[in-house]
């Protein structure tokens, strides 16, 4: 069974990682989530979703979000390395 930081139960603690690091860099410039949705062309459940990590975020997306919020998609990797969850599961 995978580590859970609150999320969907299958979800795995890199996708939840990620979901947590966009609903943080997109609450730290001020973006609703209805300002990324309609930015992204979407609604803003969706985004709820791949915060919450009901879905998962594709590369593509991932692009596109890390270009509205201004960094690079690997800032969405930030942290998870260091992360103890990830630790326990000997991936560090």
């Amino acid at each position: 069974m995978k580590p859970s930081l609150g999320v969907k139960k299958d979800a795995h603690i890199v996708d939840a990682a990620v979901g947590k690091k966009i609903r943080k860099l997109r609450n730290s410039r001020g973006i609703s989530q209805g300002d990324m949705a309609n930015a992204l062309g979407l609604s803003f459940q969706q985004i709820q979703k791949y915060e919450s990590t009901a879905t998962r975020v594709s590369a593509s997306r991932m692009y596109e979000m890390a270009q509205i919020l201004d960094v690079t998609p690997a800032a969405f990797f930030m942290d998870v390395v260091g992360d103890p969850a990830v630790q326990v599961l000997g991936k560090a």
